[in-house]
């Protein structure tokens, strides 16, 4: 066996079939005034 991985397959690959996609961020994460409101801690500056 040969120590070199066999890229056979991905020298074949057609990227020109992939489908594009946009990513969206959907779970942002809360403001630290936010997070501490919800947890109830009140913080003052």
């Amino acid at each position: 066996m040969s120590d070199k991985p066999d890229l056979s397959e991905v020298e074949k690959f057609d990227r020109s079939k992939l489908k594009k996609t946009n990513t969206e961020e959907k779970n942002t994460l809360p403001s630290k005034e936010i997070f501490f409101r919800l947890m109830g801690v009140n913080i003052q500056d």
